[in-house]
């Protein structure tokens, strides 16, 4: 039931990798450290969300990603939508070093093979502020909540921003979430002799309006969809 092709611009694939899912369904996920502690319960709830049948695509045009994930566990959507009760400002940090570490291992690398991630700082700490915001939906679902996720932080040294856009709801017992990501205009990254760098990566008003209208756009279309299962 998950879209393919029904959205102009946007060609969902579901052939995707679960970390990567994890990734773009949410702001926080595996392997990231989280406070307050009690706030741990986000990744959790992210893994959870990866798991379920989920589709990606780049749309490239207006510099964002899309997610959506189905889910005929109905508890699923209590699940999600009180995760973040009492979590709406965590700090989230990621050490991206011990990752690519365990992946070249994983790969039976010899250790000097990986010498060269010892002059490198792949560490990345954010400020994630999460809020609920109203999206105009067409689909009546039966419920629906909304949040934007946005923060502010470092990632590898380079400071950065992130924002990302999500809308679950209940269609004929289905639950479905989608997610939306901007990202940075191309403008802002550069290929120099010192290697790629990025310039102040700011994410543009333009950018979060398209990524909410979009939100709305997939949520509505997935939920005809799923209407038209039955």
């Amino acid at each position: 039931m998950l879209l393919v092709s029904e959205i102009p611009g946007a060609t969902f694939d579901s052939s995707i990798d679960p970390a990567l899912a994890e990734s773009l369904t949410s702001p926080i996920s595996e392997g990231m450290t989280v406070e307050p502690t009690e706030c741990t319960k986000l990744v959790d709830i992210s893994a959870k969300l990866a798991s379920v049948p989920t589709a990606l695509a780049q749309i490239s045009d207006q510099s964002l990603s899309a997610s959506i994930s189905l889910s005929k566990q109905s508890s699923l959507y209590d699940e999600l939508t009180g995760a973040s009760d009492g979590c709406g400002d965590v700090t989230v940090t990621a050490d991206g070093n011990a990752v690519a570490r365990n992946e070249l291992e994983a790969q039976n690398l010899p250790p000097e093979a990986m010498d060269f991630l010892k002059d490198m700082d792949l560490k990345s700490t954010f400020s994630v502020h999460t809020r609920p915001w109203d999206p105009q939906l067409s689909s009546s679902p039966q419920k629906v909540t909304a949040e934007e996720s946005y923060g502010e932080g470092t990632v590898a040294g380079v400071k950065t921003n992130v924002t990302s856009y999500r809308i679950i709801g209940i269609v004929n017992g289905v639950v479905i979430a989608v997610s939306t990501v901007p990202t940075p205009s191309a403008d802002h990254i550069r290929m120099g002799e010192a290697g790629l760098t990025i310039e102040n990566p700011e994410i543009s008003q333009e950018a979060k309006d398209a990524a909410k209208a979009r939100a709305i756009e997939i949520f509505d279309a997935q939920a005809q969809k799923v209407r038209a299962a039955k």
